[in-house]
């Protein structure tokens, strides 16, 4: 490229937009592309490679139109070899109108997911609502460089918790951009309510909780003590915590039939208000003590527990009944009863199990139906997980027993 078709080249990355960008196949020598910039200059990249990925190439033309990078970061992305020209729109018009045998590929924008990810480059793709929480994980094992945007919005707050160790993205916010690296049980919190953009060059695996604005707000009110604006912005930081809770949400994630809806929202819960206490900027309040379900709260718990074997209750649903906050409830049900609502209401429903397998004539798929389970297999799944058998085989132990 002469000095002259270089300085045009600089202008026209520097001062305009691209207008038009199109691709052709050529044959062997891979992909044409053709980028113009307005009525003075186009560039010509011939050359790229053949074996690139369709998807690839419509990522980082992407990243041309939106002025992400640059036309002069092409040849490095693409091939060492490629071959740049650039000249006044009147000399070079046969960029844009190829040889009639030359198929033209319409490329089109990547289809992405709510959160702004590459829907084809993830590996895994999960995702629950608990009660205005929406919980996903999202792995991408190859390393694909991966742009990550959001636009603004009102949807709330995203926290990220990272599964495994090597990953690492620069985010920028306006005008500024920062790197940085994480590991199993680093964190990110970030609002919706500002523009977000990361480039990701190394696989990742997240477990992320979208926590609405008006379940972070009921959040904030349950809060003992000053009262919080909103969330600290973190990247990097690593939290124990938060990594545990993950790990008890994966199971449900991967299998979302079997999930109990009350499980999910019970950590959810624990998940949201442990954010808004250590990440909210007030002091931390004085812990409470005594917290005791008294017996017209405890009663009216258990009840609408009972009500619902298959767990579709909501933890929101029994505090407001009680006149509680969901995270005191909790606390106060655990310290009274000696577990959690979800604790308790699986041990009711395997003791109505018990019951039922005592009568020969009953099913284990009519006693898995009576007792809320899923199916005949998730119910021998957790009886094997509490009682050390299957159903099956203690039904048979307690017969030889009487």
């Amino acid at each position: 490229m002469d000095l002259a078709a270089a300085h045009r080249l600089r202008a026209a990355e520097d001062r305009l937009r691209p207008r038009a960008v199109a691709c052709h196949a050529a044959g062997p020598v891979g992909w044409r592309v053709a980028i113009s910039f307005g009525n003075f200059v186009e560039v010509d990249c011939l050359g790229l490679q053949q074996n690139l990925q369709e998807s690839a190439l419509t990522f980082y033309l992407q990243l041309l139109r939106n002025r992400q990078i640059g036309c002069r970061q092409l040849p490095f992305l693409f091939h060492p070899f490629m071959h740049v020209e650039s000249g006044p729109l009147a000399q070079s018009k046969n960029m844009f109108n190829p040889a009639p045998q030359a198929a033209p590929l319409r490329i089109e924008p990547a289809p992405k997911d709510t959160l702004g990810c590459m829907s084809s480059h993830l590996q895994r793709d999960q995702g629950l609502c608990a009660n205005g929480v929406g919980i996903h994980r999202k792995t991408m094992a190859l390393p694909h460089l991966h742009h990550v945007e959001t636009e603004p919005s009102a949807r709330g707050v995203l926290l990220g918790i990272s599964m495994r160790d090597g990953h690492s993205r620069r985010i920028v916010a306006g005008r500024h951009a920062s790197c940085h690296d994480f590991d199993r049980g680093s964190i990110y919190i970030r609002g919706f309510s500002e523009r977000y953009r990361a480039d990701i060059q190394r696989p990742f695996d997240f477990v992320l909780l979208e926590i609405s604005q008006a379940s972070l707000e009921r959040a904030i009110e349950e809060k003992p003590g000053k009262r919080i604006g909103s969330l600290a912005h973190v990247a990097g930081a690593r939290d124990e915590v938060l990594l545990n809770l993950a790990e008890a949400l994966t199971p449900a994630l991967e299998n979302p039939a079997c999930a109990s809806m009350l499980f999910v929202e019970q950590l959810s819960v624990a998940m949201t208000s442990y954010l808004v206490e250590t990440y909210g900027g007030a002091a931390s309040s004085a812990p409470r003590t005594n917290r005791i379900l008294s017996r017209s709260h405890e009663a009216r718990a258990k009840e609408m527990l009972r009500s619902k074997f298959d767990g579709s209750i909501s933890i929101t649903e029994i505090a407001d009944a009680c006149g509680l906050s969901r995270s005191y409830f909790i606390h106060a049900f655990r310290e009274t009863t000696g577990c959690t609502p979800h604790q308790w209401l699986i041990a009711q429903r395997l003791e109505h199990a018990r019951a039922l397998l005592m009568n020969p004539g009953t099913s284990l798929a009519d006693i898995a139906a009576a007792c809320g389970f899923a199916d005949q297999s998730h119910f021998s799944r957790v009886f094997s997980q509490h009682s050390g058998v299957p159903p099956g085989i203690w039904r048979r132990r307690m017969r030889v027993e009487n």
